[in-house]
């Protein structure tokens, strides 16, 4: 179990390499362009799902085995959402007001407002997280 955790990315990365080299290869091959194209299509997207189902699944392992990254990441999602929600709230979608030609619904844009206030939000945070670590280690190392 360890060895398959340790290199499943190694073997999703070389069955995808194999897809793309045998859907370049197929070219090569008179009439069974199009077959082939479509089953590569469906085998991407199974690869694809299976991926993000491994990465979840040992990502949830890995919290659930560390309480202290688990609240850590509870708190960030939580947070995050929050804010989402509250700049979600204040958001209008004053551009109808603006540009009354735009086929948008008013809750659309109230959504793209929201995420783009949160967005600004979470940059300053960072921001000033950034600066205090900063000034934080030069008070600290002298």
């Amino acid at each position: 179990m360890k060895a398959l955790k340790e290199n499943l990315s190694r073997v999703f990365g070389i069955a995808c390499l194999l897809v793309v080299f045998g859907w370049v290869f197929s070219f090569f091959q008179e009439g069974s362009q199009e077959s082939f194209a479509e089953f590569c299509l469906y085998l991407t997207y199974v690869l694809v799902v299976l991926l993000v189902i491994g990465c979840l699944g040992l990502a949830i392992t890995h919290l659930v085995r560390n309480k202290k990254k688990l609240i850590k990441t509870v708190f960030i999602y939580g947070t995050t959402t929050i804010l989402f929600v509250i700049s979600w709230a204040i958001s209008t979608d004053d551009v109808n007001t603006m540009k009354p030609s735009l086929s948008y619904s008013g809750s659309s844009l109230q959504f793209v407002g929201g995420i783009v206030s949160a967005t600004w939000v979470l940059l300053i945070i960072a921001g000033v997280a950034s600066l205090v670590s900063e000034v934080l280690k030069v008070l600290k190392n002298g």
